[in-house]
């Protein structure tokens, strides 16, 4: 298998596991007494630390830069919005109260 190939496999598993324990995680906060709001912001401010740490590693091999069309930057952003719906406070309270 290529590198390429088992990396991106590694991504999908650690966004599916990422994913699937946010709910557990607004579960036991909102037990806890935290509010949507605080919960919403605490994985966002953990996300960015996140990211940050990975583009501080040292940069590898890298290929050519690939620039995005107009309609590849839209469908992008649509997709970014409805992954963002889910964590609104409306589906968060009905998930957890659920």
């Amino acid at each position: 298998m290529k590198k390429g190939f088992i990396t991106a496999i590694g991504c999908v598993m650690a966004g599916a596991v990422s994913f699937g324990i946010l709910g557990t995680f607004v579960k036991l906060a909102r037990g806890d007494g935290y509010d949507v709001p605080a919960i919403t912001f605490a994985q966002v401010f953990t996300g960015l630390v996140f990211l940050l740490l990975l583009n501080a590693l040292p940069p590898g091999r890298r290929e050519a830069t690939r620039y995005f069309t107009g309609r590849e930057k839209l469908l992008v952003i649509l997709h970014g919005g409805c992954v963002g719906l889910i964590s609104t406070e409306p589906c968060t309270w009905a998930s957890v109260v659920y």
